[in-house]
Formats: C-alpha cells, structure tokens, sequence
C-alpha cells in the first residue's frame, strides 16, 4: 500500500513537472526505496509513454535476505506492533502517511520477487542502476550496525542496501569513496551536505559531482 502511495504522489508530481515545462517525457533519477516506487508508476499506473529513463541508486530491487533473516521467526503481531512504534516515530518526523509494517515485509526476497513480476521493465523505457559501498561502518557510525548486519546476510552494502540488491538492469557500477572512504546510503542522498572524493564514475570524481554525470551521461545518449 505504501508503495503505491508513493508512486501516486509521483505520477502527479511527474504529470505537473510536464505540463510546467510543456514536455512529453521526464528523466527520473532514483534513490533508495523511490526507485521502486518509479517502477511501480512506470508499470502499473500508465506511465512508460511519459517517461524517458530511470535511474536508480541503491534500490532494494531484489529485497532483503537481511529482512528475511530478521523478521523470520518473529510472530506477524509483533511486527505489527514494532510498525505501529514505526509510523509514531516517522509521523514525527514529517512523514503524513506512515506504514512501517508494509515496508518492512515488502522488502523480503519473496514478495520482492512477486513485485518485480507484476512491475517489469517497460518497453521505450531506458533503465539503468548504480550501487553503494562502504567497506567498513566507521564510514557512517549511524549505519554501523545496519552495514555489518547486511554484510553477514548479503555481503557489500552501503549500510541498508546490499550490491546484489541495488543491482537492476543496466548496472553501471558501485559508488566507492576514494583513498578506501565508503559511500553510505546517507552520503548517496546528500545526508550531511558534505562532498567528497569518489572513484571516476561517468567521469565524476565527487560524490556531488556524480548526479550531474548521470544527467550529462543521459543527454548524451539522447535522453
């Protein structure tokens, strides 16, 4: 329910962005759980004729083994509860229409499979992904316990998203700091409004620098 939500409010929002600028389609750059939602409006809300390409950037398109592993053996009543804790503590912090349970069994490997049943690439659209990485959790203490947790179940990860996850068609490539520093899910949306130097993707040398590359790199392929 949660994604759909979210893929509505998009719809409007990409719907509104085209009348503005009296276009035909939009390129959509995506990170995190918003790459889904993407999808999901792409392929299920009638919107592949209004879109030109999609990026996504540690997207969880192939769920959590992580989630598998934790909400496995815990009574569906008790997930409910921890959800119904969830959605008080992001009410507070801005989100209007908050569903924590949805969006912690959505991401099992099983209903993520099912997802992508339902939502597959749409003809006319171009699709492409990137991936994170931070080797170790001093690169994002608030992340620290999530990474490790996701590395015993996954292997590489950005602190929530594992590489195999985030890994979609198209895959460019994994984001890495450079001189060893991690990229975390947090530096990949500008958490912290801190640049840094990364490994050369689509000739971007910065973190900041990567999502005008991907622009750059989209135009130039003539989207």
């Amino acid at each position: 329910m949660h994604r759909r939500a979210g893929a509505a409010d998009l719809k409007a929002a990409v719907e509104k962005a085209l009348a503005s600028a009296k276009a035909e389609k939009v390129n959509i750059i995506a990170h995190s759980k918003g790459g889904l939602e993407a999808r999901y409006m792409i392929s299920s809300l009638g919107m592949a004729g209004k879109v030109a390409s999609l990026t996504t950037i540690s997207t969880p398109h192939r769920g959590s083994k992580t989630m598998d592993s934790i909400t496995g053996g815990i009574p569906d009543i008790v997930l409910r509860g921890v959800g119904l804790l969830g959605n008080a503590i992001r009410f507070v912090w801005g989100d209007r229409h908050p569903n924590f349970y949805a969006g912690i069994t959505s991401l099992r490997t099983a209903n993520m499979a099912e997802f992508n049943r339902k939502n597959p690439d749409m003809a006319g659209v171009y699709y492409q992904s990137f991936a994170g990485e931070m080797p170790t959790g001093s690169h994002d203490v608030i992340l620290a316990i999530t990474r490790q947790a996701v590395a015993d179940n996954e292997g590489p990860n950005d602190g929530m998203v594992s590489v195999e996850s985030a890994r979609w068609t198209n895959f460019r490539g994994v984001l890495r700091g450079s001189a060893g520093r991690g990229v975390s899910h947090l530096d990949e949306a500008d958490f912290r409004r801190q640049d840094f130097a990364i490994e050369p993707v689509l000739g971007a040398t910065t973190i900041c620098g990567f999502y005008p590359a991907v622009a750059a790199d989209l135009k130039q392929k003539g989207y």
